[in-house]
């Protein structure tokens, strides 16, 4: 039913890219979005990459395989400090970068105010409004789909991936509370969120 189409708006830090550091990404984010679209919605993805001070990308290899493994830090290309446009099956996915000192350490509100202006700019360029604002991973997207949901009076939901992180405080309850659904992937985690 044609009046049923919807604009969705999916925020993402995991899914392939064309020049991506690593293979065998999940692309788990883009099938959601092809199936969307297959049922009739326009689907647009913003890929938020963390984006490190480039004497991150210069290391010997042996440096990344060892951070990953010990430490669960995956450091991506140093193409992926740059922004980039594709579409890839008729999907349209815009990757913005988001300055960040050291992985896993927190964005500074001027990067979200940033990433809301490069979106909104990005969303107007293409004449894309949308209706849904949805994604997954706490950082950045929880805090991105807030803010877009409210500029946008669209509807938003969000999955929270495994556990919190360990600075969850009132500040992320309010922009869950701004939601219109919530998802975890489990009882436990819903309880410490709430």
């Amino acid at each position: 039913d044609k009046e049923l189409d919807m604009n969705i708006l999916l925020l993402t830090n995991c899914m392939s890219m064309p020049d991506d550091r690593e293979t065998g990404v999940p692309d788990v984010v883009f099938f959601f979005a092809k199936e969307w679209q297959k049922a009739g919605h326009n689907v647009v993805i913003v890929k938020n990459e963390s984006k490190y001070p480039a004497l991150f990308y210069i290391f010997p290899e042996f440096v990344y395989s060892w951070l990953k493994k010990k430490n669960n830090i995956s450091i991506p290309s140093l193409a992926s400090r740059k922004k980039l446009i594709i579409e890839r099956d008729g999907v349209k996915i815009a990757r913005f970068p988001m300055g960040k000192l050291i992985p896993h350490s927190a964005f500074l509100e001027s990067q979200y105010d940033k990433q809301v202006e490069l979106i909104k700019a990005y969303l107007a360029e293409i004449n894309f409004v949308p209706d849904v604002v949805t994604g997954h991973w706490i950082e950045p997207q929880l805090k991105l789909v807030s803010k877009l949901g409210q500029i946008y009076n669209a509807k938003t939901g969000f999955v929270v991936h495994g556990e919190l992180p360990t600075n969850f405080n009132d500040e992320y309850k309010s922009y869950i509370r701004n939601l219109s659904c919530f998802f975890t992937r489990s009882e436990p985690v819903k309880r410490k969120m709430f």
